[in-house]
């Protein structure tokens, strides 16, 4: 009887790992790009600073983000488009834009 409690909870604290690892394993696509800030950014993909601090771009992956030790966010790489029109806009020679 001993070993069945064992065994369970060697399989509790294998599936609440499985969990906090699910929830806390974050991943972006292609055309996204996660940034990382804070401590234990690892060395692939990190930009240090002067002060010692750092920053990891993940592109089209996934990180593992620590709780309370960092924060992740995440930003679009998709190209902008801008419709501009200058109505009656001239340059100091009168030229038209």
């Amino acid at each position: 009887m001993d070993f069945l409690i064992v065994i369970g909870v060697i399989v509790a604290v294998i599936l609440a790992f499985a969990i906090l690892f699910a929830v806390r394993y974050k991943t972006v696509g292609a055309d996204d790009a996660m940034i990382v800030t804070g401590s234990f950014l690892g060395n692939k993909n990190v930009y240090k600073v002067d002060d010692s601090s750092g920053i990891k771009i993940v592109r089209g992956g996934g990180a593992f983000i620590i709780p309370i030790f960092q924060q992740a966010e995440t930003i679009s790489l998709r190209s902008h488009s801008l419709d501009i029109s200058t109505p009656n806009v001239y340059t100091e020679n009168g030229v038209p834009v």
